[in-house]
Order: structure tokens, then sequence, then C-alpha cells
């Protein structure tokens, strides 16, 4: 089988800010270090001129095979310590080892391509098992699935997920390990044997939330249990935190980020396109479904509307310049997303909808498409009138929608802010590490953890 280069740049930490590539020709890696980390500085050079220090690079990637292994001695004595160094089998001799291991590294992982650093320390090993339902598996891609991607170039570490399963064969030798539950409900007398394995296995247990707890009433059978049984909680936002610390202090919030962004592409030419996609939004979109058909018909043919989801939605707009899409993939939702100019974002200030994340205007940002939503959960992030526009009245709903109807120079205007503002604050690959720093605090206290659970959840025992 050839070598695919996506199967050594998907091990280039995202966190890099300047990376050495060794290829004869240059790979993808510029292209896609451009959306995953956007001010990272990627230097190509051929193998026949490799530079003699690597001061300042935080990573090398050998794609092509260097005839002088002394060369790469001297560039990688040069790397700053724990820089990773990352070959394809192509590249990997035993000269190129002998020149590694001179210059102070070490290859940790040889598997599809060949992981080292400059370190003589094998890196810390932790399995990071990852444990979906199979009604999250298609929902998973933003709390599990990309972050999993950008861990998993971190030394050491390793993210395996799994739908509906517990495979306790999965652990290597010496690896720390720790279940990772997306959106589980763990019961007592449904779960208590597994746990029982889980923790038999060597495992610390943290669960994954990123809704109001309280929609999940399984949560809090036979006295929360189903929080109370975990070492650690890891949500989305502040307000989810605060409602299940007082069943388990060991709490972490990692707020959903942008792990690629493309560039804007040109604005779309007429008719403008209006998009509405949720899932249990119901309650939140009644209100604006009078202002939004008066002026659908004023402006008839101007304006059409992508529904997702929400079929009754769609049939209540009166509008023949409409399409829906039935409850689809996450890739096939953000593909209609991206191909609209305006986004509804309807929101009720109740508790429950306190709780969300702001991840539809992070989609919203990352794909160009200008945003009108209310203040609850959004008035953190969008600046009115920069990066979106903000109601806080029906009236002002209607009042919004038509003038990003009517003035496309508003909408590229907070189309492009709201990019600019992912590019300098929501780019995932400037937080992914501090989950890392978390998960080896956990294993640090592991003890303690431990301890603590036993206390709340005897039962287990």
């Amino acid at each position: 089988m050839s070598f695919d280069p996506i199967d050594l740049i998907k091990y280039v930490p995202p966190s890099a800010a300047r990376v050495l590539e060794i290829a004869e020709m240059p790979s993808e890696l510029k292209k896609i270090a451009a959306m995953r980390s956007p001010n990272a500085r990627i230097t190509s050079v051929a193998p026949s001129w490799v530079m003699d220090r690597g001061e300042g690079f935080d990573c090398v990637v050998v794609f092509s095979p260097v005839s002088n292994p002394d060369q790469l001695q001297e560039l990688f004595a040069g790397l700053p310590k724990r820089s990773q160094i990352l070959f394809s089998h192509e590249a990997w001799n035993e000269d190129v080892a002998r020149a590694l291991t001179a210059a102070g590294g070490v290859e940790y992982d040889v598997g599809e391509v060949v992981r080292a650093w400059r370190s003589p320390d094998v890196p810390r090993p932790v399995l990071l098992h990852c444990s979906i339902p199979p009604q999250s598996a298609d929902d998973a891609e933003v709390r599990i699935h990309n972050p999993n991607a950008f861990l998993r170039t971190i030394p050491g570490l390793r993210p395996v997920t799994e739908i509906e399963g517990f495979t306790s064969s999965l652990p290597r030798n010496g690896e720390e390990r720790i279940l990772l539950m997306h959106r589980s409900i763990p019961l007592l007398g449904r779960d208590r044997d597994f746990l029982r394995l889980v923790l038999e296995c060597g495992y610390l247990i943290v669960l994954d939330l990123d809704d109001d707890p309280t929609c999940y009433p399984g949560l809090f059978q036979d006295g929360a249990f189903g929080l109370r049984c975990v070492h650690a909680i890891q949500v989305s936002t502040r307000e989810i935190a605060e409602r299940v610390r007082e069943y388990v202090p060991e709490v972490a919030v990692f707020a959903n980020q942008v792990p690629l962004l493309p560039a804007l592409s040109a604005s779309r030419t007429s008719p403008v396109r209006i998009f509405f996609g949720a899932y249990n939004r119901e309650r939140d979109r009644d209100e604006i479904l009078g202002p939004l058909n008066q002026l659908l018909a004023h402006f008839g043919a101007a304006v059409e509307v992508e529904v997702v989801h929400d079929r009754i939605f769609f049939d209540s707009l009166e509008t023949p310049a409409r399409r829906f899409t039935p409850r689809c993939n996450y890739r096939e939702y953000l593909r209609r997303l991206a191909e609209a100019d305006i986004a509804l974002l309807p929101l009720r200030d109740t508790p429950f909808n306190r709780c969300k994340s702001d991840l539809k205007f992070i989609e919203c940002a990352t794909h160009g498409v200008a945003v009108l939503a209310p203040p609850v959960v959004y008035g953190r992030s969008i600046k009115d009138g920069k990066s979106g526009v903000l109601y806080r009245t029906i009236e002002e709903f209607a009042i919004g929608l038509q003038r990003l109807i009517q003035e496309p120079e508003l909408r590229r205007l907070v189309a492009s802010g709201a990019h600019d503002q992912m590019r300098h604050g929501r780019m995932l690959s400037k937080h992914y590490e501090d989950r890392h720093a978390w998960y080896i605090n956990l294993l640090d206290h592991a003890d303690s953890l431990r301890a603590a659970q036993r206390e709340r959840t005897p039962q287990l025992f």
C-alpha cells in the first residue's frame, strides 16, 4: 500500500507555531495548517537541503528520505526540548534512528508512521477510552471526535472511541486509563456490574455533558447515582458546571471550539437564503414565525428558506421558496448551513436554555453565515452589529432580519467579524492541550479521586 501523506500530517501538533517539512514536493500540510492553525508558519525544504540547526521549530515532519543523516542530527540537536519529529516509514532507517539518539531524541511510536521527540524519555502513556451511546453516535463530532483528532498528536496520549461498548482488552501494558463517557446515564441497577469492571481494569471514569443535566432524569435516580458514580465531569458551559459540582467536585469546563476554519467564500448571489436548523427548539421558534412570514411575503422570490429537521416549522412557512432536509448527520447539516446567507438562532430565556453553549454561532461564524440571535447564551459571544445581530424583542427580530435581507454589506460585515472572532479566540488548536493537562492532573490525583468516589457511592463497591 502506498504512503498517504495525510497519515503523517494528522500527527502534526496543531499547537505548533513553526513546522519544518522535509519533502521532495510540498504536501498538503500548509493548506491544512491554514485552516487548523491559522497563525502557524510552515517551512518546506527538499531532502537535499536540510537546515543546519532547528532553533525555533516546534515540529519536524520528514516525508522523504534524507541522504545525509549527519545533517539530520545537527537539525534535531538544535530543536527545543520535547519538539516532535515525525517520519514516514520511507524516511526512517537505522542511520536516521542513530542520528535521532545522538541528538537526544527517542522514537516512541512506530505504527502507520514513526513518531519521535527530542527527549531521552518515553512519553507518559495514557489511554483515553471514549464511549458513545448509539443515540449520540451522530452527534459526537464536536465533543469527542474533533478533540480526539487533536489530542492524538500529543505524545503518549492514545484516544480510542467505541459506540455502545467497552473492550476491556484495549489498554496496553503500562498505560494509565481514563474512560470518557459522552452523554451517558449510568444507572445503579443496570450498570453496577459494568462500572465495577471498569474500575477493576484500573480506569478513572469521566462523564462528558453538554446540556442541562436535569433533562436526563436518569442521572438523578438513586440519589443522583449517575453523577456521583464518576470520578470527574467535563462540561461545555459554566452553567452546567454549577449544576453538577454539588454532586462531583472535580469539574472542568471545555467550551466548544473550531477545529478547522476555512477561508471565507465569495458572497452568494440572490436570492438571499435564510437557514433554520435545530433540534428540540419547537418552543423557541414559535414567536418568530409571524414576523418571518410577513417578511417572506414582502420580499417574495428575493428570499428563500432552508430548514433542517423541523418539519412543523417548515410547513408553517408561507412561501413556495423553501427546502426541507430531514434530520441528517452533522457533516450534511454543516453543508446545508454553509450554503446560507442568514441563520436564525431563536432561544427563549429558560433555565434549560441557559445551559446551552454558543455552538450554533460558532458553526455559522466558521462558514461565513450572518447570525440573528437573542442575547440568551449568544450575548456573551456575539458583538452586536460587528459579529452578528442581536434582538431582545420580536420587533427587534423583524427589524434585524429585514436589515440583513436588504443590506448585503451588513451581512458581509458581521460574517467577516464573526470569522475573525473565531480565528483569534476560538480555535481548538489553542485549547485542546488544556484537556490533556486536566486528564494528567486527574491521573496524578487518582488515589484521592477513587477515595472520594467510594465515599459518595458505597453501593458501587
